[in-house]
């Protein structure tokens, strides 16, 4: 139900914009390391994303996005796929819009869901979680490309499905973005 309320939010969001303004779409894939005493049995994962900015000006953008990841856990046959639904704002830090880097800084909110699949019960749950991260754009021919850390993090208390757990990554992701037009 939180899911289906976030991406109505976006969609409403969407739909509000004014025509003229400028959108962009990614994707995107990397390495996912969880880092923190409650992950030591975890191993290192594949993190997916995808999602949109909307310039709220030259520098200042809005994103929302979709991740979903992979790790396995050791000497198991137990695996752990989080998943999320972020939104946030990302600063541009080039100088120069024609720049052949462009930095930039980002962080959001959202919903974090960790399910747990070990061939018996598959427990599932969802806590509020958050991101940061820094990255820089550049032009890899006349693709538009981004390389980026992101640190993402959501805990769980003790009434959760999957227990107490305070889950954390630290990602490497490389994607890529296509304008959809528009004029800011």
């Amino acid at each position: 139900m939180k899911r289906l309320a976030l991406l109505a939010a976006f969609a409403l969001f969407l739909a509000a914009a004014p025509a003229s303004a400028q959108f962009a779409v990614y994707g995107g894939g990397g390495a996912a390391i969880p880092t923190g005493d409650d992950l030591e049995d975890v191993e290192s994962g594949l993190q997916l994303l995808g999602g949109f900015t909307y310039d709220l000006s030259e520098k200042l953008s809005l994103y929302g996005e979709g991740q979903w990841g992979t790790h396995d856990i050791e000497d198991s046959d137990i695996s752990v796929s989080p998943s999320a639904l972020m939104a946030g704002l990302l600063l541009g830090l080039a100088g120069d819009e024609d720049a052949a880097l462009s930095p930039y800084l980002f962080g959001g909110l959202g919903l974090q869901t960790l399910s747990v699949d070990d061939d018996g019960s598959d427990p599932s749950d969802s806590a509020f979680g958050y991101q940061v991260g820094a990255g820089v754009g550049f032009d890899l021919g006349s693709l538009p490309t981004f390389l980026e850390g992101r640190y993402q993090a959501a805990s769980f208390d003790a009434d959760s499905e999957v227990g107490e757990l305070d889950f954390s990554i630290f990602s490497i992701i490389l994607g890529f973005s296509f304008d959809l037009g528009g004029d800011n």
